[in-house]
């Protein structure tokens, strides 16, 4: 017997919830070691120091993204359970976007910066609300920690691969944003 939409949908927030946390999880933990190993090494050498705490920078970069990419796809399947429970029409490119796959088949899938703009846009269409994101400095912390991510995920160069503490920082005041932007639509949700 297959679930009313209101149910897959309250099933769908649920699982994201979990994903969340486990997402959550390694990002707390992989801060805690880098913490523990900058707090270890911060009287060695800045070579020694720097070479014990860039692998767990690189991670956390890694996770922060993972996350924000893993919500962002729950909010639009989301989104989409909810333009079909109002009956709110979706455009094709709509249909595309939140299905990362056009009508053939192939498979689509918006750049992060735009992914996450889109995430929150039909997000908040479904729930008539405005989209909470504001083009402000943190937006642009995370456009430029965003470009890194990409050159540790698809390295061209040695270059490629060096992170610096500031990346670090940068990474916990995007996903503190994230986090932020999500409070600010979760009141919104049904039920």
């Amino acid at each position: 017997m297959e679930k009313d939409p209101r149910t897959q949908f309250l099933d769908l927030w649920d699982e994201t919830i979990y994903m969340f946390d486990i997402l959550k999880g390694d990002l707390d933990k992989t801060i805690y070691i880098l913490e523990e190993k900058m707090r270890l090494h911060k009287n060695k050498p800045a070579s020694t120091f720097f070479n014990e705490i860039e692998p767990w920078i690189r991670m956390s970069i890694r996770i922060v993204f993972s996350t924000i990419e893993a919500i962002c796809f729950r909010m639009k399947q989301a989104a989409l359970m909810i333009c079909q429970l109002k009956r709110l029409p979706l455009s094709e490119k709509d249909k595309e976007n939140i299905n990362e796959m056009t009508e053939d088949g192939t498979r689509h899938y918006l750049k992060t910066p735009e992914n996450v703009k889109y995430s929150f846009k039909i997000f908040s269409y479904a729930l008539g609300r405005e989209s909470p994101i504001e083009f402000d400095k943190n937006w642009f912390t995370f456009i430029s920690l965003s470009e890194k991510r990409n050159e540790l995920t698809h390295p061209k160069s040695l270059e490629d691969l060096k992170v610096t503490p500031q990346q670090h920082n940068d990474s916990a005041e995007c996903i503190k944003w994230f986090f932020d932007l999500l409070g600010k639509i979760r009141s919104s949700l049904p039920g």
